[in-house]
């Protein structure tokens, strides 16, 4: 996966931000991954192989969905874990459906 700088969600431009290594998150824990809604960032921590970090990229896709899409103000952080875990491997095992 190439994880991007933007990325679209719900008609609007997230910025990803790539630090070098985990981060303190706004909640004060450090972390590998971050969605803030009310900036539209992402972050993702470059560390780590390319299938952890494509995984972090996706949950944090998965909280931003969420956020967009929905009133849910406290997210489930292990139902997003579990499902970002099962669209990543869909996505991995049917890569050939988004071909063009």
């Amino acid at each position: 996966m190439n994880i991007p700088k933007t990325v679209k969600i719900g008609g609007f431009t997230y910025n990803v931000e790539r630090p070098i290594d985990s981060f303190l998150g706004t909640g004060g824990a450090l972390l590998d991954g971050e969605h803030t809604f009310s900036d539209k960032t992402i972050k993702v921590a470059a560390r780590g192989c390319g299938d952890y970090q494509d995984l972090v990229f996706l949950h944090e896709v998965c909280h931003a969905i969420i956020s967009q899409y929905t009133a849910i103000q406290d997210q489930d952080e292990e139902f997003v874990e579990q499902f970002s875990k099962g669209l990543y491997q869909f996505l991995v095992d049917n890569s050939e459906i988004f071909a063009k």
